[in-house]
C-alpha cells in the first residue's frame, strides 16, 4: 500500500512497478518517469496467482509510453477519480493481455495515439469521467491485433465525456461491446467497430461533429438505439452487418446520407429522425429490410433510396421538405410501400428498373409526379391518396401493372400510361387538368 501524496520523479523506467503483486496506491502524483521515462505506473501478473491492483486519487504526467500499464493474465486493475496527463506519450492508459478491471471518473488527456488501450484486455468497464483529445487521437481503441494480441472481449463504456477527440470509440475483431450513454465530440468516426462478434450495442449516445458518427463493417449483432448525433456527414454506415437494429435515433447533418445500408439482410430501420442529408436512408444490396415509422425532412436527393435491395418493406414513414420522397431503383423488387406522408418538392414515389412493388395506403403531396414507374413489371398502386403539380400516377415501359382505388389530384394527368402491357386501370377517382 502507497498511502499520502507522495510525488516519484526520475526513474528510468517506470514511477512505481507491481509485478505479480497486489497493491492499493492513494493519493499519489507522479511526475516524468525518467531519462527514458516510460510509465507513471506498471503493473503485471503472470502465470501466478491472480492480483489485484486499486488506485484511487492517483496524478499523472511526463512519461514518454502509458502513465498507467497494465499487463498480463492474472492483474485487475481498477482506478478512479484520478488524473491521467498522456501529453508527450502514446496513449494515457494501457490495458493489455488479458487485463481485466475498471476506470472509474478519471479525468484523462490522450497521447499522440489515444487515450485508452485495450490491448487484449478483457472484462473491463469505463464508467463516467472525461477523455480530453488532441484534435486526432483517438478517446478509447482496441488495437490489439495490429500488436499481434487477442482483440477486447467484453468491454462496457458507460455515461464518458470524449472532447476534441479524432475517433471516440475504436474496437476491431473482439466481442461483446457496450456503448450506454455519454458524449463524444471529435473530427473523425464517433463510434468504430469491425469484426466484432457476439452482442454489441451503443445505446443513448450523443455523437457531435464527426466525418461519420457511427461506423460499423463485419458484425454479428449490432443495435443502435435512442442516440444523438449532430453536425455528422454520415449519420450511421454499417456494412456486412449480420443482425442490426437502428431504432429512435436521431440524426442530423449537412451532407451525405443519415443512414447508409450496404450488404446488411434483414436490417430494421425504425422510429428515427432523420434531418439535413443528401439522402436519409441510403440501402445497398440489402435484402429484407424493414424501414418503418421514421421520420426524415429537409433531403436534397431521396429521403428513402433503395439499389438493388429485395423485398423491403417500407411502412408508415413521415417524409417532409424533401426532393424525392422513396426511390427504388437497380433491380429492387418485392417492395412493400405502405402507409406512408409524403410530402416532397419532385416526386413522391419512384420506381425504375424494379419488379413487384406495392404501392398501397399511402399519402403522397408531390411538386411533380406522385408514383412515377419506369421499366417495371408487376406494379400495384392501389388506395393511395395522391395529389401531384403534374401527373399523379405515371407508368412507362412495363408490363402487368394495376392501377386500382386511388384518389389522384393533378395538374395535368391523373393517370399517364407509356409503353405499357397488360395494364388495368379500375375504381380510381381521379380529377385532373
Amino acid at each position: 500500500t502507497i498511502d499520502g501524496s507522495l510525488v516519484l520523479g526520475g526513474a528510468p523506467f517506470a514511477g512505481l512497478i507491481y509485478n505479480n503483486t497486489d497493491g492499493y496506491i492513494h493519493d499519489v502524483t507522479i511526475t516524468n518517469g525518467g531519462t527514458f521515462g516510460l510509465f507513471g505506473i506498471a503493473t503485471s501478473a503472470y502465470g501466478h496467482t491472480h492480483r489485484t491492483i486499486l488506485a484511487d486519487d492517483v496524478t499523472i504526467s511526463g512519461n514518454s509510453w502509458s502513465n498507467i500499464a497494465a499487463i498480463g493474465d492474472n492483474l485487475s486493475f481498477h482506478l478512479w477519480n484520478s488524473t491521467l496527463d498522456g501529453t508527450g506519450a502514446v496513449e494515457a492508459v494501457d490495458f493489455s493481455n488479458g487485463v481485466s478491471g475498471t476506470l472509474i471518473n478519471n479525468t484523462i488527456t490522450t497521447g499522440s495515439h489515444t487515450g485508452i488501450s485495450f490491448h487484449g484486455a478483457h472484462d473491463v468497464t469505463v464508467i463516467g469521467g472525461t477523455i480530453n483529445g488532441n484534435g486526432s487521437a483517438s478517446g478509447i481503441e482496441d488495437d490489439g491485433l495490429a500488436f499481434g494480441v487477442a482483440a477486447a472481449n467484453n468491454v462496457n463504456i458507460l455515461g464518458v465525456t470524449m472532447n476534441n477527440v479524432g475517433n471516440g470509440v475504436v474496437a476491431n475483431g473482439g466481442n461483446d461491446w457496450n456503448i450506454l450513454g455519454g458524449s463524444f465530440s471529435g473530427n473523425g468516426t464517433g463510434v468504430l467497430f469491425s469484426n466484432l462478434t457476439g452482442s454489441n450495442n451503443i445505446l443513448g449516445l450523443t455523437l457531435d461533429g464527426f466525418d461519420t458518427g457511427i461506423y460499423a463493417n463485419g458484425v454479428s449483432q449490432l443495435a443502435i438505439l435512442g442516440n444523438t448525433l449532430t453536425n455528422v456527414d454520415t449519420g450511421i454506415y454499417a456494412s456486412n452487418v449480420a443482425d442490426l437494429d437502428i431504432i429512435g435515433n436521431s440524426i442530423t447533418g449537412a451532407s451525405t446520407h443519415g443512414i447508409h445500408l450496404v450488404d446488411d439482410d434483414g436490417a430494421l430501420v425504425a422510429g428515427n429522425a432523420i434531418n439535413h442529408f443528401i439522402h436519409g436512408i441510403f440501402v445497398e444490396s440489402s435484402d429484407n429490410v424493414s424501414i418503418l415509422a421514421n421520420f426524415i425532412s429537409n433531403i436534397t436527393g431521396d429521403a428513402i433510396r433503395l439499389d438493388g435491395s429485395n423485398n423491403a418493406s417500407i411502412l408508415a414513414n413521415i417524409i417532409t421538405s424533401a426532393y424525392n420522397g422513396i426511390h427504388l431503383l437497380n433491380g429492387s423488387n418485392g417492395a412493400l410501400i405502405a402507409a406512408n406522408i409524403v410530402d416532397v418538392d419532385h416526386d413522391g414515389v419512384i420506381v425504375h428498373g424494379s419488379d413487384d412493388t406495392q404501392i398501397s395506403l399511402n399519402v403522397i403531396n408531390a411538386g411533380r409526379t406522385g408514383v412515377n414507374a419506369n421499366y417495371s413489371n408487376g406494379l400495384t398502386v392501389s388506395e393511395n391518396v395522391i395529389n401531384a403539380v403534374r401527373n399523379g400516377i405515371r407508368a412507362a415501359h412495363g408490363n402487368d401493372i394495376l392501377i386500382d382505388s386511388n384518389l389522384v389530384i393533378a395538374g395535368r394527368h391523373g393517370v399517364r400510361l407509356n409503353a405499357t402491357d397488360d395494364t388495368l386501370v379500375a375504381n380510381n377517382l381521379i380529377i385532373a387538368g
